[in-house]
């Protein structure tokens, strides 16, 4: 079930982001699944933004 819409601006400045706020779950959930830590991990991935959330300069700099 997706969210209805994205969070608050005000959220997103100090959330960390969807992966640092949810994905923990995931990797539990994978431990939890194969008896124990991985040896190793590999991961890829895309950035998709936002127009609304992309535009202010969340990085600090």
């Amino acid at each position: 079930m997706a969210d209805p819409a994205p969070p608050p601006l005000s959220y997103i400045e100090v959330s960390g982001g969807l992966y640092r706020d949810m994905m923990i779950h995931d990797f539990d959930t994978a431990c939890w699944l194969m008896g124990g830590a991985p040896a190793r991990i590999f991961a890829s991935g895309a950035s998709l933004v936002d127009a609304q959330i992309g535009a202010p300069d969340l990085r600090g700099t």
